[in-house]
């Protein structure tokens, strides 16, 4: 859950989905493979955000000044800032 979303800013987090995400190529060098994998009743995203990258001392962030959107397969509605916004301010989003 996101407790303190900051529009238009660079934010530290403990995991993301990564329906767009950026990283250098030194954080694949410093994990071992797997890099994604469907472990713990969670996505590979979070798998690889959220539990390899703390693992071996990457930090994570969250740029909420690049504005994009993902279509999960599984819920065919388009995700972006302002869909969350929405469902936050109706007590429906998950932070």
């Amino acid at each position: 859950p996101v407790h303190d979303y900051k529009r238009n800013a660079l934010q530290k987090v403990d995991g993301f989905g990564t329906g767009t995400f950026m990283a250098r190529t030194e954080v694949f060098k410093r994990i071992p493979q797997p890099w994604f994998n469907l472990a713990g009743g969670m996505g590979e995203d979070l798998f690889f955000t959220g539990v390899r990258c703390p693992e071996f001392g990457v930090p994570v962030y969250v740029d909420t000044r690049a504005k994009v959107l993902h279509k999960p397969t599984m819920v065919p509605e388009w995700h972006g800032e302002e869909m969350y916004e929405r469902q936050r301010s109706e007590g429906k989003a998950n932070g």
